[in-house]
């Protein structure tokens, strides 16, 4: 029996596009984004010198690879309140793989 190419997935792959087309920054409420991307991975605060206040911030995590090579994406979702507030996201998956994550 040889070892095969094992592949694995971590998480579920999300689109950047629908946080464009579908969420509007200052108007969509959390409520807004679980119906878009669904529940977070995780849920914390996020404080930066140009933030006048720390802001709520939910964030978002897809993986897949092989045993030789993994590949990663990570989504931050900001909240000033119960408004969505924007996000900022990185991945080095390849580009066009990365365009519909």
């Amino acid at each position: 029996m040889g070892c095969g190419d094992v592949r694995y997935y971590v998480s579920r792959p999300f689109e950047l596009d629908a946080i464009e087309s579908r969420l509007r920054m200052k108007e969509s409420t959390r409520e807004d984004v679980l119906a878009v991307l669904g529940p977070p991975e995780g849920k914390g605060r996020e404080m930066l010198p140009i933030s006048p206040a720390p802001r709520t911030m939910w964030s978002y995590y897809y993986e897949e690879g092989t045993l030789k090579d993994a590949r990663r994406t990570f989504l931050f979702l900001y909240f000033n309140g119960d408004v969505y507030d924007g996000y900022f996201w990185v991945s080095s998956l390849p580009e066009d793989a990365a365009k519909a994550f």
